[in-house]
């Protein structure tokens, strides 16, 4: 959408489903704990979830401004037994931004910087 005629912004929104497995009969626990450990005792277990991001990005041929939002949701993955608590999929916030600087004709130094 532009806002003048050299800055403008841009939005997006991400909706979808991600899917985490884990095969138990994979790992193998140098003690040979397996059967006793809650996690790799609990078989093997598949998650289906929904997964949402978001972000807005302002920009023109001069700077650009970003910040964006993934896994917005924070869900539960698996939860193998009631000792141990689930594991949960954190929301991650990204700011970036940045300026192109004209040496001369010819060259652009673009510094950026992403928290």
């Amino acid at each position: 959408m532009p806002l003048s005629r050299t800055i403008y912004l841009s939005s997006g929104l991400f909706a979808g489903v991600q899917q985490y497995s884990f095969d138990a009969n994979k790992i193998f626990l140098a003690d040979n704990s397996n059967d006793r450990d809650p996690v790799t005792s609990g078989g093997n277990q598949t998650a289906f979830m929904p997964d949402l991001s978001a972000g807005t990005y302002l920009h023109s041929d001069e700077f650009f401004v970003g910040v964006s939002l993934f896994q917005v949701l924070g869900n539960k993955i698996f939860a193998f037994d009631k000792a141990v608590l689930p594991s949960r999929l954190v929301p991650h916030l990204f700011i970036s931004g940045g300026y192109n600087l004209e040496v001369n004709h010819d060259f652009t130094l673009a510094p950026s910087l992403l928290i």
